[in-house]
């Protein structure tokens, strides 16, 4: 009998998605364009690319040009 290898691919990647809204784009503190935008972020445990269990997630501001990120802030 050959042993057979079989590799498994485990991981915790973070996935953002756009929040839907009128909401009028801001200003990015980085690159200085108005194209930071409301989304929620998300890490997912990955399975073999198949994502299982959100592990936690955030409401962040993102730029769509050079992708910084910040903590939404309450209120």
């Amino acid at each position: 009998m050959i042993p057979v290898c079989i590799p498994l691919v485990v991981g915790c990647p973070n996935k953002i998605n756009p929040m839907g809204g009128d909401q009028s784009p801001r200003v990015c503190p980085r690159c200085h364009n108005a194209s930071m935008f409301a989304a929620k972020s998300r890490v997912w445990f990955e399975f073999c690319f198949v994502p299982l269990i959100p592990l936690r997630s955030k409401d962040v501001w993102m730029c769509g040009i050079c992708q910084l990120q910040t903590v939404m802030q309450p209120g």
